[in-house]
């Protein structure tokens, strides 16, 4: 199918302002819900208007990660404790997430790699999110707003034509504005705790800077202690994890979007789209060391290269529909070439590198 017209785009905006606006949120799910829907669009669909099926384990997966790191206790003052997210007893996600990181340790990485434990803490999330905000997220007042997905009897649901197309396209914006209504929720529902200025967004959304420091010497061997954009020599000491996605495109800390640079190349990049020729030395180096830097890291850092390499081509192709710059050296910006799709063939075969959806 082909995608949505400008004005069910327009639509689809206007239709979700209303859920955060006027939508019932007793706790966080729904929030949760929402990010998660437009993470696995990303992640997994593609820029046709057809409609996209997910599966309630693969939703209940990316609530759980997203509670992971909201199981931390909060410090504000003399006082440590998991922050409250809903206005009756506490979400029974995030009850069960806090046991699995008692049990099992504070690494998200660790628990995913153990499969079976992780499947079942997955599972056991699965009844909440059906029945909790699965089927109730859509309702404002009387009216069902079912604009997203219908009712479904399986385990799945559809995307309605058009909506995964939207998610991809808004993405930037629809985190943005479940964020911001996220963090007003968690901050009405815990008033006692902190005052008017506070880190919350740093901890709720943030990177986990523990992952970053165990992947920068594996990164500074693979990468012979050069920069990965000037390839000048770095010191570890000075040496910076940089995200070639920008964590502000997409803030998710995969091993294999990770790379080291010096501060200055790092400074100078900032949160720009790399160009074509850094794009082409990522997707070989991944190629070739993927499997190897996944084995190096793996418990303490997400591995997923097929998100990776979709979460990049996702946001090339933004670029190129915005006829954005990248970032090339220096204070230096230059157009995006339509070769940059080149980027996933192996020019040793021709073949397209894994993604999970072109």
């Amino acid at each position: 199918m082909p995608p949505p017209t400008p004005a069910n785009q327009i639509k689809f905006l206007t239709n979700f302002q209303r859920l955060l606006a006027e939508g019932l949120f007793t706790a966080t799910y729904k929030y949760a819900l929402l990010a998660a829907l437009a993470d696995l669009c990303v992640e997994h669909g593609n820029d046709s208007g057809d409609p996209f099926v997910l599966s309630s384990f693969a939703i209940a997966e990316k609530l759980v990660e997203y509670y992971w790191r909201h199981a931390t206790p909060y410090a504000a003052g003399q006082e440590a404790r998991v922050l409250r997210q809903s206005s009756g007893n506490q979400a029974r996600i995030l009850l069960l997430v806090g046991e699995a990181r008692k049990k099992h340790g504070n690494s998200l990485a660790g628990m995913m790699r153990s499969s079976s434990e992780w499947r079942a803490l997955v599972k056991s999330v699965v009844p909440t999110l059906r029945e909790q905000p699965l089927w109730r997220l859509q309702i404002v007042g009387p009216e069902n707003l079912d604009f997203l997905y219908g009712r479904s009897e399986t385990e799945d649901i559809e995307l309605r034509p058009g909506i995964a197309y939207c998610f991809r396209q808004f993405f930037t914006l629809v985190q943005d504005l479940v964020r911001a209504a996220w963090l007003r929720d968690v901050r009405r529902l815990n008033g006692d705790l902190m005052g008017e200025t506070t880190d919350l967004r740093d901890f709720l959304f943030g990177a986990e800077r523990t992952a970053l420091t165990a992947v920068k010497p594996v990164l500074m061997e693979l990468q012979a202690g050069r920069c990965f954009y000037c390839a000048g020599a770095m010191e570890e000491v000075a040496a910076e994890v940089d995200h070639f996605i920008p964590w502000t495109r997409y803030s998710a800390d995969l091993v294999h979007n990770l790379v080291l640079a010096d501060r200055r190349c790092n400074s100078k990049k900032r949160d720009r789209i790399a160009h074509g020729d850094h794009l082409i030395n990522w997707t070989s180096r991944n190629r070739r060391h993927g499997d190897g830097l996944a084995s190096a890291v793996a418990g303490r850092v997400v591995c997923d290269l097929k998100s990776a390499n979709s979460v990049a081509y996702w946001s090339y192709a933004q670029t190129e529909d915005a006829n954005g710059l990248t970032w090339m050296h220096g204070d230096t910006l230059g157009p995006l070439s339509p070769a940059w799709r080149n980027a996933w063939l192996d020019p040793s075969d021709d073949l397209v590198l894994e993604i999970a959806s072109f």
